[in-house]
């Protein structure tokens, strides 16, 4: 599903080069549940916004669903981002003045989703991660918890075939974070997307089938764990 080659991102402030990627050569299966570890600053959120189509790469390729994105025009990445990927984020990046309900239904109405069919496939989809009775709760009516979970239900409601979570579990407690992965772990089991995690958690990485950890900008280890 996923394949990069010698990614690099280096970035410029001025005459200063930070070089965060140096030569990342990665294979994502179609279907795998992947976690990327590493210290802070080792370069786990810059990959991720790679992979993603949320930034471009200095130099090497990347290539999605057998095309490579470096060919893709402004409109392709944001169509591609639209309908192949899912994001969680893990400041939930929810629209504070729009209800739960609303705030899954935008991206399917930006994919030209008639009102009523994007309401009906994100009440669905709030049901499915166990909000069915806050559909028309506001943000600041939700707890943490509650709020990254109507984040999941909006990445996985148009049925990505790529959901990308950005240290999903950050500012949750644990017994949030756990119901979040749980999640997570169930929603690959039923529908086998490809998912890429970014955790610093080893208890967390363990949800996953294959931990790759990056240290100074490229891969220091790459393991599959048993299930």
């Amino acid at each position: 599903m996923i394949n990069i080659q010698q990614l690099y991102k280096t970035y410029r402030t001025g005459n200063i080069e930070t070089k965060v990627l140096r030569g990342i050569d990665l294979h994502i299966a179609d279907g795998e549940f992947i976690a990327i570890m590493g210290r802070s600053g080792a370069g786990k959120s810059t990959l991720l916004y790679q992979i993603s189509l949320l930034d471009e790469p200095t130099s090497g390729t990347i290539t999605i669903d057998n095309k490579e994105t470096s060919t893709l025009s402004n409109q392709d990445r944001i169509d591609m981002r639209l309908t192949t990927m899912g994001y969680i984020f893990q400041d939930y990046a929810l629209i504070p003045e729009l209800t739960a309900v609303e705030n899954v239904m935008l991206p399917l109405i930006m994919q030209g989703q008639t009102k009523q069919a994007a309401y009906e496939k994100s009440v669905e989809s709030l049901s499915e991660v166990g909000l069915k009775d806050k559909v028309d709760n506001l943000p600041s009516q939700l707890s943490g918890g509650e709020q990254q979970r109507v984040s999941v239900s909006r990445a996985i409601a148009h049925h990505p075939k790529i959901l990308f979570a950005d240290e999903p579990t950050a500012n949750l407690d644990a017994e949030s974070a756990k119901t979040v992965l749980d999640l997570l772990s169930q929603l690959h089991k039923e529908r086998g997307q490809t998912t890429v995690m970014i955790t610093h958690e080893e208890e967390y990485a363990k949800y996953t089938e294959r931990i790759v950890r990056l240290s100074e900008g490229i891969i220091s280890e790459d393991e599959r764990l048993k299930k």
